[in-house]
């Protein structure tokens, strides 16, 4: 196979015979990972490969063909028995030529990793990398002295190299390669290689004022954190600053480099613990058996749920566990970044961790939550296999954290709906299918977790009192996706209207009545102030917050049918309803949400002129108007909820209720013949303001 395999490399015409080819060239790479003594025979005919002639007929190819190749002969050559000195010698002069003339930067990596082999385990000729290290490291000093650099007395730094002839971008990238196939400090005792190339870059990479040369030195410096580890640790000022950059191509390296090195340490202890080699990866990805565990019967639930308590093995786990401590909450930041190739490559980095354990799950379930909604299809799959991780794993941590994951997701799409405005287009209106498709076929489970730990916390996210009704493009992208589920039964409908009534008709009234109260206040106002302006908008949003929700209670019950008598009847502890939903139309759900998009473009800022500010005015009290018809037309549906609950929680807005005494609640119950209830120990969960959970003992009775 392998001889077939070599002869299709070789024998390559036309752009569809290149990619043949490539694919050859990868599955011979794979061989020689799993056995390296399959590709030695071979060895002579790859090495062909590295003469310029050769080189030139495959970089045409504009595939990766020569970087395989050069991976091939780096694990190959060193199992050679005896190889003739010429042999080698052209070897090495093929290679360290490449490293100075290859166009594609990649096949000057694979040159690397060649050439270093073949010295370091095959001939010994350490001239050749002495050289190679004196041209790189001389070419980046000139540009730093230039830029004002000096080196420090104190160092044994080797000799200077005033003409150097490798180009700047070059020596940069292929630097930190250099030393990270190679123990450059082993070259010559006492000289101090790997401290000059970390100075050289250090100072790069801060005070360089191209983006070009800065990214090229993260991505060369970040190729050292391997072999020098401590650098990561002595540098964390660096990677901090590069990653807050404006430039995203500098903060995408830093982020490779970060991930390159979770990825080697935990080879690295894969291997000292007989769990593999140092070849490559394992040969199982545990998110891809994730996938492959959806499809099994569900009785291991359990089983995963006894495993949250002692899973999340976040403890400092040395070296790594500390440098990623260190920059985890902005990794997390730029999960949501406006960059889709720093949403990548940020997602990567997390997903490494939480596979390594190094993090605790909760920390990072709500970027992955968010990354469910980017537009970028292979990031939005790659977040998908990790949420499956994370919920069959971890599962109370991710339902809790669920919410502020939808938060992060809405924060997302405004941030990118503001860089890349697309007109005639509401907000997510383009998206085929929602982006929490994942998460109701996992709440599906259990019915409980489907209406309690999911359908709840999504409604809850427009309840007035919560911080989200500042972001009304959001709540509005999060409604369009919410509309556009796709529900099997009736029951889960029906819920999720029951929930908009809930939430509406708890906060309704409060809000309309504040928000009227302030609009008759701006018509006797004479002059116009920020603080009153700023207490208008925040009062419209908030109202605007409850119209979102019965927009949402509309769309559903048009786009399925649903009559009013099945929705005032329907309560979550009564009969439940085994009915399949039929295909829902969305047509007119589309035209509301264009209403509403236009309704949030007039009430989410101060009115700048006389027109805007009565068309503003104008859009607020529709909105008291729509509010109080809801009241008083879905009465029923509020006496129905608060039928037969004994107290409920404490008001987030107004003064505490009053108290009664003993005595007037002793004659109310004899007045009306009716038994004293029995006092029931138990704790009531109140919600304040800012949103954090208190718990009281107070009993707060309907009367």
């Amino acid at each position: 196979v392998v001889y077939d395999l070599l002869s299709r490399v070789g024998g390559a015409a036309g752009e569809a015979d290149w990619r043949s080819c490539a694919a050859c060239a990868l599955t011979l790479e794979i061989f020689s990972q799993v056995d390296p003594s399959l590709l030695v025979p071979h060895v002579a005919t790859l090495a062909a490969y590295t003469e310029p002639e050769a080189q030139q007929r495959l970089a045409a190819s504009r595939t990766r063909i020569l970087y395989h190749v050069f991976v091939i002969i780096e694990r190959a050559a060193p199992l050679l028995t005896a190889p003739a000195p010429e042999f080698v010698l052209r070897l090495e002069r093929d290679l360290n030529t490449v490293v100075y003339t290859a166009a594609n930067m990649l096949n000057v990596h694979g040159a690397l990793r060649a050439l270093c082999a073949v010295v370091m385990r095959v001939s010994g000729h350490v001239d050749i990398l002495r050289l190679l290290y004196g041209e790189l490291a001389g070419a980046v000093e000139v540009h730093a002295r230039s830029s004002g650099w000096s080196r420090p007395p104190e160092r044994s730094y080797p000799a200077r190299v005033d003409e150097p002839r490798a180009k700047l971008s070059r020596a940069l990238f292929a630097l930190g390669l250099l030393c990270r196939y190679c123990d450059v400090d082993e070259l010559d005792r006492g000289v101090e290689r790997s401290h000059l190339a970390a100075d050289l870059y250090r100072f790069v990479c801060l005070r360089s004022r191209s983006a070009t040369l800065a990214s090229m030195a993260c991505q060369g410096f970040s190729a050292m954190w391997i072999r020098y580890q401590t650098l990561v640790v002595d540098n964390e000022e660096v990677i901090r600053r590069c990653l807050q950059s404006a430039s995203d191509r500098v903060t995408v390296e830093v982020l490779k480099g970060l991930c390159a090195f979770l990825n080697d340490e935990r080879e690295r202890v894969e291997a000292a613990a007989g769990m593999g080699g140092s070849a490559g990866p394992p040969l199982t990805d545990p998110l891809r058996d994730e996938e492959r565990g959806e499809e099994e019967d569900d009785d291991e639930d359990d089983d995963a749920a006894e495993t949250v308590a002692r899973a999340p093995q976040h403890e400092d786990t040395g070296l790594v566990g500390s440098v990623l401590h260190s920059h985890l909450k902005r990794i997390l930041a730029l999960a949501t970044a406006s960059a889709g190739a720093v949403r990548q490559r940020a997602l990567e980095c997390v997903e490494t961790a939480v596979l390594q354990g190094l993090v605790h799950p909760g920390d990072c379930c709500p970027a992955v939550v968010a990354l469910l909604a980017d537009p970028n299809k292979s990031t939005a799959t790659r977040a998908k296999r990790l949420v499956l991780y994370l919920e069959r794993h971890f599962a109370e941590f991710f339902w809790n954290r669920l919410a502020e994951g939808m938060r992060r997701a809405m924060g997302l799409h405004v941030k990118l709906a503001q860089k890349n405005p697309v007109p005639g287009t509401t907000a997510g209106s383009s998206a085929d299918a929602s982006f929490l498709a994942p998460v109701l076929e996992l709440a599906r489970k259990r019915k409980t977790t489907l209406q309690n730990r999911f359908l709840h916390p999504a409604l809850r996210l427009f309840d007035p009192d919560l911080g989200a009704w500042r972001n009304a493009r959001g709540l509005i992208f999060l409604m369009h996706h919410l509309l556009i589920l796709v529900f099997r039964q009736e029951e889960e409908v029906l819920h999720l209207i029951y929930l908009a009534n809930h939430f509406v008709s708890l906060q309704g009234s409060t809000v309309a009545k504040e928000l009227d109260a302030v609009l008759r206040e701006e018509q006797k106002a004479t002059v116009q102030t920020a603080e009153r302006n700023e207490r208008l908008v925040q009062c419209a949003l908030r109202a605007f917050a409850l119209d979102l929700l019965l927009t949402l209670k509309s769309s559903l019950r048009s786009a399925y049918g649903l009559t009013g008598t099945a929705c005032k009847t329907y309560h979550p502890h009564g009969s439940s309803s085994t009915r399949s939903c039929e295909k829902p139309e969305l047509g007119r759900a589309v035209a509301a949400l264009q209403s509403c998009e236009e309704t949030a473009q007039i009430v989410g800022a101060v009115p700048a002129d006389g027109d805007a500010e009565a068309t503003f005015l104008r859009t607020c009290a529709e909105l008291v108007t729509t509010l109080e018809q809801h009241m008083d037309e879905d009465e029923d549906d509020f006496e129905g909820y608060t039928a037969g609950i004994g107290r409920r929680r404490r008001p987030v807005t107004g003064a505490r209720p009053k108290a009664v005494s003993a005595e007037k609640k002793r004659k109310a119950l004899a007045k009306s013949g009716s038994n004293p209830p029995k006092k029931r120990k138990r704790k009531t969960v109140c919600m304040p303001k800012d949103g954090t959970i208190a718990s009281s003992d107070d009993d707060y009775d309907m009367a």
